[in-house]
């Protein structure tokens, strides 16, 4: 099996790491902006088919098909993180790599950085990721760190025992200040997204994200891409026809039927239908709440009962709300939650300042790994009793486990 590159990149707490593999996952997923892109010599590009991922020795994708201008091109697909690891690599003299038709790169070549070319010379078009991402690199790997931990078992036995050596007021002071910090990427992520789209774009294109997590959150960028919350409520799609319209990308084994892309797809075409100004609705709303006075900087003064949060601030009345006045009832369950925290609430922190962080953090937990839950109640963090679960001790967890973080749930600033 190919060993993967590795490359360190600062982020907004300090260095982390990306591996070629996430790159790779990236293009295989459609997780980048897949209208009016262009190689670096300025052809249209249109993927129709990524290639089946090769995990053993040679290109990295085979037999992908897509358009170079009006030419369909089928062939291999490399991934590099730079033009020159082609070299680096010695793929221009490995007959192994004579049948690659397109050099993915996430950087743009600097001026007079000579092509990719294949053992026979010929040279390769070249795509750059970098300026197609939907999202900061750093999100990718925040992101696909908490996704590929599904089943936590290393993981796991390191955090309880990181935890367990701390008394019990000290794991819950560690644990918000960790969910603050994940907060505040989240909220940063979020402004990032909102300087390249306007709100109601920014809206449109992060629900169907949720809606379309883990597995298709790409091809459901896709689809809000093609197709604008406006032609949504105002037209008549089919949601069969908007997975037709992003071939060969959707994940659809292993899934809950509740998850299959056409019926997210139905939920949010009914949503669109009956409230088509539902991002006009969120911002409304949510800047009606009031503002608690607690300070996420002093762990001490914050901690306390879920319960008496959620009572004191109506969260299960401003939970309606959202569902009812913004979502229209149309998407059910947890979903619905991580909607909520991943989506709504980061985008109003975003465009109106400060101010939710209390109610992000005692939201009721969404699409939570069930391993997760384990450990806040093994590790004494919340029992169901005097400290119920939240979303806020679930995303401290989750931010221990993302590549930019040690291991040992490092301190505060």
């Amino acid at each position: 099996m190919a060993t993967a590159e590795v490359a360190e990149f600062q982020g907004l707490y300090g260095p982390y790491t990306v591996s070629e593999i996430l790159l790779q996952k990236i293009w295989m997923r459609g997780l980048f902006q897949l209208a009016e892109i262009r190689t670096v010599d300025g052809r249209a590009l249109r993927v129709e088919y990524p290639g089946e991922w090769n995990r053993l020795g040679g290109p990295d994708f085979k037999g992908a098909r897509f358009f170079l201008g009006d030419r369909l091109v089928a062939g291999d697909v490399e991934v590099h993180f730079r033009v020159e690891d082609w070299r680096r690599h010695r793929h221009d003299a490995d007959p192994a790599y004579q049948g690659v038709a397109l050099h993915v790169v996430l950087f743009p070549p600097e001026k007079g950085t000579d092509p990719a070319r294949t053992v026979s010379g010929e040279e390769l078009p070249c795509f750059v990721l970098l300026d197609c991402l939907y999202h900061d690199l750093e999100e990718y790997a925040a992101d696909e760190a908490i996704s590929t931990a599904g089943n936590l078992e290393q993981e796991r036995g390191k955090l309880l025992e990181n935890l367990l050596a701390l008394s019990i007021e000290e794991r819950r002071e560690r644990l918000l200040v960790q969910a603050w910090k994940r907060w505040e990427q989240k909220v940063f992520f979020a402004r990032r997204r909102l300087e390249m789209m306007d709100w109601d774009e920014a809206c449109h294109h992060t629900a169907l994200e949720c809606l379309g997590y883990r597995y298709n959150r790409g091809p459901m960028l896709a689809v809000a891409a093609r197709f604008s919350l406006e032609y949504l409520a105002s037209e008549r799609p089919v949601p069969e026809t908007l997975v037709g319209s992003v071939p060969d990308t959707w994940t659809r084994d292993g899934l809950r039927p509740a998850n299959h892309p056409v019926t997210r797809l139905r939920q949010y075409v009914r949503w669109a239908k009956k409230r088509p100004d539902w991002p006009e609705r969120l911002g409304e709303e949510v800047m009606t709440w009031p503002r608690p006075t607690e300070n996420p900087r002093r762990p001490a003064t914050f901690i306390e009962l879920a319960s008496r949060f959620r009572r004191d601030y109506q969260l299960p009345e401003r939970h309606r709300r959202l569902d009812e006045y913004v979502a229209a009832g149309t998407v059910p369950g947890t979903r619905f939650i991580t909607l909520v925290c991943d989506g709504f609430l980061p985008l109003v922190a975003a465009r109106n300042g400060e101010g939710l962080f209390a109610y992000w953090f005692y939201w009721y937990p969404g699409d939570a790994p069930d391993a997760v839950r384990e450990i806040l109640k093994t590790a004494g963090i919340t029992d169901g009793r005097t400290v119920s679960h939240a979303n806020g001790w679930v995303q401290g967890i989750l931010f221990s486990l993302l590549p930019m973080v040690s291991p040992h749930l490092e301190d505060d600033d």
